[in-house]
């Protein structure tokens, strides 16, 4: 039996996935060069992210996702990465339309992303099934909201409930 004030573990869940995945994208969205496909994009490699963290209940695949993706495309290819160009070890020019390739933004700021996301998700998803049975790690949708002193409402993790 649950509290007037205990999340479901499908909404939990599903708020595990989404705020993070629109706070994600809201912190680019103000990037150099950003336009609305770089934010969705940037929502959907958010998204991509929380999927290997929900599937796998650990940190290391979005965090290895995400550094890689930065490193590669910044670091050693030069591209763009989030509207931010960096030193890098290969120069490399961008060629095609800005609809494709990001432009300014990047390779995440265009179709291109879109697609590199979209095939990153579907590949967290076999690598998972791989790996056994596909399931969702609901821990972190345990979450508990609970008034505090001033009257105002905090949320926090809660323990496993049996």
């Amino acid at each position: 039996m649950s509290s007037p004030h205990t999340i479901s573990a499908s909404w939990g869940l599903a708020l595990a996935v989404l705020l993070p995945t629109l706070v994600f994208a809201a912190r680019h969205a103000n990037n150099p060069h950003a336009t609305i496909i770089s934010t969705l994009n940037t929502a959907l490699g958010g998204g991509m992210f929380a999927l290997g963290y929900v599937l796998t209940g650990e940190l290391a695949l979005p965090i290895g996702l995400h550094i890689a993706w930065n490193f590669l495309l910044g670091s050693v290819l030069g591209l763009p990465v989030s509207g931010i160009r960096a030193p890098a070890l290969l120069a490399t020019a961008q060629r095609g339309s800005d609809l494709w390739t990001g432009g300014a933004y990047g390779p995440e700021g265009g179709l291109l992303g879109t697609l590199a996301f979209l095939l990153g998700s579907v590949l967290i998803l076999v690598w998972a099934r791989r790996r056994g049975p596909i399931k969702l790690h609901r821990a972190l949708s345990h979450l508990l909201w609970r008034p505090v002193a001033d009257g105002a409402h905090q949320i926090e993790l809660a323990s496993e409930r049996g």
